[in-house]
């Protein structure tokens, strides 16, 4: 190999390590510009809408060891903002004696909305029936409501036991609020942002792509 080709040779390699380096540049801006944007929607999004979810640990602890009858009571409500849709209500039976769970009793959740003095509507209330208590709940009654209004609602929590008979019942009022529009369009419109935002992370990924295949073609035939 003569002088003339080596030093070809070498021009090659250099030519191809700064293509390799330039392909590398342009996937690290793919991905700052690409990636970044989506993981803030992403986040955005989720802050924005945790105070619609129906579930989870942000609940509002509504009554504390309440007696009904030889047992104790104590409710949560979740989320801990209560909004228009669905209400999860979650209730420990225990007794007060060595503090385990009763499982063999009945919990009913009773809503009623109230006018603006304070007063309950008649004939416009939920009632809804608690599941069994057991270990897949962790020893919770459960109860799942749907609420078509906002406004204040008086909460009737009632313990019957394995006999039938009613134990206790234990009362307290919450507010529910409504779901504005404008939040409804805004997760709309970051969802769509979110998503946009892939695409064009991927159509860019696409390209450097091709990219780094044509490079690849160049190396092959040098």
């Amino acid at each position: 190999m003569t002088a003339l080709e080596k030093k070809d040779e070498n021009v090659r390699v250099i030519d191809t390590g700064v293509s390799v380096f330039h392909l590398l540049c342009q996937g690290c801006q793919v991905i700052q510009r690409g990636l970044v944007p989506t993981i803030f929607f992403l986040a955005l999004l989720l802050a924005l809408a945790r105070p619609v979810y129906a579930h989870g640990a942000d609940g509002t602890q509504e009554v504390d060891g309440v007696p009904v009858g030889p047992f104790t009571l104590t409710v949560w409500s979740f989320p801990g903002t209560l909004r228009v849709g669905e209400v999860h209500l979650s209730a420990a039976v225990l007794r007060p004696s060595d503090g385990m769970p009763v499982v063999n009793c009945t919990v009913i959740f009773q809503l009623s909305p109230l006018d603006e003095k304070g007063k309950i509507q008649d004939g416009v209330g939920l009632v809804a029936e608690a599941g069994s208590a057991n270990a897949t709940t962790g020893f919770m009654h459960e109860a799942f409501l749907k609420l078509e209004m906002s406004g204040s609602y008086r909460v009737d929590v009632r313990v019957i036991n394995a006999s039938g008979e009613l134990d206790g019942v234990a009362t307290f009022d919450v507010m529910v609020r409504r779901v504005s529009i404008l939040f409804k369009w805004l997760v709309i419109g970051l969802g769509l942002l979110t998503t946009a935002t892939v695409v064009w992370f991927i159509y860019e990924g696409r390209l450097v792509w091709a990219h780094r295949n044509l490079i690849g073609k160049e190396m092959g035939v040098a």
